[in-house]
């Protein structure tokens, strides 16, 4: 007796023998970045994964999820570095996800691979898209694998949102004992590539990057009332006009005009964001580096 309700159709033998013929299971192995949407503008590329637990197209979905979240927030941070407004704090601008995003397509015997496309859609492929720059400098982070110099000085450049989300996409292949080799094809002219970063240059290069102090400095102006000010200790504390405070050190080459306490002044501020490249945890200070009065 059928354990299938009445008004439920019964699957049919013949689709289920059909989907696992081995010319089926031969096209997984087949699918490549050869094929790059050029109608469409679109980036493709390709992960396989390596775990050692792996048995046929089969990969854990937790292990999978959180390694495709960390990958699109690397590509995140590193395309906002390429939109020429990287920060390391906040959330990244609407307009800039959008151009970043990746979607998932389809999954492939590597043993396990999936395939990713560009969601969207770029008109002029002879100008190189956000995500095309950010998957650039991604293969490069890919290719310089444990070179301490190179994978520094490219962090360095790339900003510390950049430099933290890689070493939790670093962080989540050595929790699950994974290579990873990654293909890109691109409809535009000298763009793509592959590479395949094994697991003892994946901890070394995790290892590298724990030893980073990246740190991100801006002036800022703001106008508010000096609360406290002491030349001795060089302290000081503003409370601004939108009911922000911002205390820390009076930098030594500070140029104070006047300090009195419950007046108003303008001041200007170097603010510094250091970024834990383990953890992502963020220590701002704000130091004091001009102060004159609002007339």
């Amino acid at each position: 007796m059928s354990d299938f309700p009445a008004y439920y159709p019964e699957p049919s033998t013949e689709n289920i023998q059909s989907r696992q013929t081995a010319e089926h299971r031969d096209s997984l192995d087949k699918i490549n970045t050869n094929n790059a949407d050029y109608a469409v503008k679109k980036e493709v590329c390709n992960l396989h994964f390596y775990p050692p637990d792996n048995w046929g197209a089969a990969m854990n979905i937790k292990d999978l999820g959180k390694t495709l979240i960390y990958f699109q927030e690397v590509i995140d941070a590193i395309g906002q570095t390429c939109s020429g407004k990287p920060t390391v704090k906040g959330a990244i601008p609407a307009d800039t996800l959008q151009k970043t995003a990746l979607n998932a397509c389809q999954i492939f015997n590597s043993p396990f691979g999936i395939q990713l496309k560009s969601s969207y859609m770029d008109n002029d492929i002879f100008d190189y898209s956000l995500i095309s720059n950010a998957l650039l400098e991604l293969l490069y982070l890919f290719m310089v694998n444990d070179n301490e110099a190179a994978l520094k000085n490219k962090l360095h450049e790339l900003k510390g949102r950049a430099a933290s989300k890689y070493q939790l996409l670093l962080k989540e292949l050595l929790s699950i004992h994974s290579d990873i080799k990654f293909e890109w094809s691109s409809p535009r002219i000298h763009r793509g590539g592959e590479f395949l970063l094994d697991k003892k240059v994946i901890k070394s290069a995790f290892d590298i990057i724990s030893t980073l102090d990246i740190a991100e400095k801006e002036t800022i102006t703001i106008i508010g009332k000096l609360v406290g000010f002491n030349s001795r200790t060089k302290n000081y504390e503003l409370s601004s006009d939108d009911s922000l405070k911002f205390s820390g050190r009076i930098a030594d080459y500070a140029y104070i005009q006047s300090a009195t306490i419950n007046e108003t002044y303008q001041a200007e501020i170097e603010q510094t964001i250091k970024t834990h490249p383990y953890s992502g945890e963020e220590k701002i200070k704000y130091e004091l580096i001009k102060l004159t009065p609002v007339l």
